[in-house]
């Protein structure tokens, strides 16, 4: 995976990059298995995206498309696992409890 980082001409070889875990604050969240953000290169940008987690990253280098996801997915966490289920709707606490169901040790 190192070497498609850097490796710029990378996006021609792959279209999807695993994401197995991500960091909140000091805690290292970890998928059971990982998702796989969609890769393409238009107009000089390379654009992540991950439909069902609604992830969408623009990007001028892959390592920092990376980085862009993984700071996505740390405040889809804040927003939804760390929020008081009081404040979410029916829809937001469906989402949460998918978002559980997809991480290690959350269920």
């Amino acid at each position: 995976m190192d070497s498609l980082i850097n490796d710029e001409n990378a996006s021609e070889k792959i279209n999807t990059i695993p994401i197995p875990k991500f960091l909140v604050k000091n805690d290292l969240i970890t998928f059971k298995q990982p998702i796989n953000a969609e890769v393409e290169f238009e107009n000089e940008q390379y654009i992540f995206s991950e439909d069902t987690l609604k992830l969408l990253v623009v990007a001028k280098t892959i390592g920092e498309g990376i980085k862009g996801i993984k700071e996505e997915l740390a405040h889809i966490w804040a927003d939804y696992i760390l929020a008081n289920e009081r404040e979410l709707n029916g829809d937001a606490i469906k989402f949460k409890k998918y978002l559980l169901s997809i991480i290690r040790g959350g269920d």
